[in-house]
């Protein structure tokens, strides 16, 4: 989370328009700083949708926008009588700054805790659990991560820990990429070329955990370069999921769906305890719940340009949806029989349980629109009607759509 630097948000209560500097001040000694610095990225909005939405549900709050001023100069010296602040990563300068003024302070997406202030993180250690354990039920043995060096980019950090030590126990082979060489965005193709290299050292068919899914767009230009095919030499999964990229990439790519509408909600949530004094400082929250969207990237292929390649494109790397095996082997002109061997002697699985994960992968994506009713999404996805698809995503889940919901929505809020 690197990008949470650079943007000042103020939420106030909300008050008659005053006219007078005493007025000004006296509204002011009612603000709540929410200073990120950041860049253009959809999920950042997403984050500050979550601090609204729990400011405007729990009072009378509203946010407004002050921008930096010259050099390094942080917002909040310009704006006394601060009563309490939400920042994202901040600059090393600026953290001594924040934490001197003895307010109450929550910083989201920071690690380690410092003293005197409350964190709001995600759980790394169920990421890396969710990443590797979807590999794993594929037949993967070996491992590799790749991911920023920045020591402001602790996400990556820790990530790549808990991905190092799950692998661990389980006698399976790690390996990350030596990201402490120094680059620029003019040696970037230097860069990507480093990346192809290391590609080509991996062993066959290894499961490449992307800190982001701008990482993982450069695995894939490096994997372009070195002439290797994700699905096929390598498999690959993101963090992110910026959907606009994932599902535009070739081939679409799997990604881990942080909850950062959640982030932002329980950072408001828990710096308006700080400031009624009805929570105890220097907390650190976690949020638990990240889900994996799988997609083409990370699921293992056949022969390349045999019916099993081009079956496993055609079920997760297009919009349309295949429904049945039968529909699937007609649009390959092979007999059923035939594929169903091929898939059991390439991948030891079968392509009616292809069929079923990915359908399931897009039931849950169109679950986390909770205006979009189940009956349509039923429809959507190529099911009889929705008592079809409450039977077979329970099968694959374990809960009803409704419950994986009502679930996703609880975890994100408690």
């Amino acid at each position: 989370m690197e990008d949470l630097q650079d943007l000042s948000v103020i939420a106030e209560r909300k008050d008659e328009p005053s006219t007078s500097l005493e007025e000004v001040k006296n509204k002011l000694q009612k603000t709540i700083s929410v200073p990120f610095l950041v860049k253009e990225r959809p999920y950042l909005r997403t984050v500050l949708d979550g601090i609204r939405a729990y400011l405007e549900a729990h009072g009378d709050w509203k946010i407004v926008t002050p921008q930096y001023y010259a050099g390094n100069d942080h917002p909040l010296d310009y704006i006394p009588g601060i009563v309490g602040q939400i920042s994202g990563v901040p600059r090393p300068q600026h953290l001594l700054g924040l934490l001197a003024r003895q307010i109450p302070t929550v910083l989201i997406g920071y690690s380690p805790q410092p003293n005197g202030a409350s964190t709001v993180v995600l759980d790394y250690d169920r990421i890396a659990i969710l990443a590797v354990d979807h590999f794993m039920d594929q037949g993967v043995r070996a491992f590799a991560y790749i991911g920023s060096n920045n020591p402001l980019n602790r996400d990556h950090f820790e990530l790549c820990q808990g991905v190092e030590q799950y692998v661990g126990t389980l006698s399976a082979s790690f390996e990350q990429f030596d990201n402490t060489v120094p680059y620029t965005k003019a040696s970037m193709k230097i860069h990507i070329g480093r990346i192809a290299q290391w590609l080509k050292c991996l062993p066959d068919q290894a499961g490449i955990i992307c800190g982001d899914d701008d990482y993982a767009n450069r695995v894939l230009l490096a994997a372009h370069l070195a002439g290797l095919r994700p699905g096929q030499d390598f498999m690959m999964i993101g963090c992110g999921n910026d959907t606009v990229f994932c599902e535009s990439a070739n081939p679409k790519l799997s990604s881990i769906e942080f909850d950062y509408y959640g982030m932002g909600w329980l950072a408001a949530q828990k710096l308006c305890a700080l400031v009624l004094s009805k929570s105890e400082p220097n907390e650190a929250l976690i949020i638990r719940s990240s889900v994996l969207r799988a997609r083409r990237s990370s699921r293992r292929s056949g022969v390349p340009g045999g019916c099993v390649d081009q079956a496993m494109d055609l079920i997760w790397n297009r919009n349309e949806s295949v429904v049945s095996v039968d529909l699937l082997a007609s649009k390959l002109k092979v007999n059923r029989r035939t594929l169903d061997r091929q898939f059991n002697q390439q991948l030891q699985t079968s392509a009616s349980v292809e069929i079923r994960k990915a359908r399931t992968e897009k039931v849950k994506r169109l679950l986390s629109n909770e205006r979009m009713l189940l009956a349509t999404i039923a429809q959507d996805c190529g099911f009889y009607d929705q008592a079809h698809m409450s039977r077979e995503f329970k099968r694959e889940t374990g809960v009803t759509p409704l419950a994986y919901r009502n679930r996703r929505a609880n975890t994100s809020l408690s």
